[in-house]
């Protein structure tokens, strides 16, 4: 990591380092898509529920603005694959 040039995904991100990263991409999605990507997948009720509930309470959202500064944040609409 040191070296640098590295993509990192991942759906939690509080344990990484900021020193790590540059930039950091949130992508966000509205929950019909979300939903409809999810049933796809053939994801089970309550995994979907979870998911969603995650994106509406904005979960994932909260921990990356508590966890890095917000110069390094960029949040992206992902409605579309």
């Amino acid at each position: 990591m040191q070296k640098g040039g590295f993509l990192i995904e991942f759906h939690t991100s509080s344990f990484f380092p900021e020193r790590w990263f540059d930039l950091v991409i949130l992508l966000r999605t509205d929950n019909t898509p979300l939903y409809d990507r999810l049933v796809i997948r053939k994801y089970n009720k309550h995994k979907i529920d979870e998911n969603i509930s995650c994106e509406i309470m904005c979960v994932t959202r909260d921990e990356v603005y508590e966890s890095y500064k917000k110069e390094i944040i960029l949040e992206l609409k992902s409605n579309n694959e």
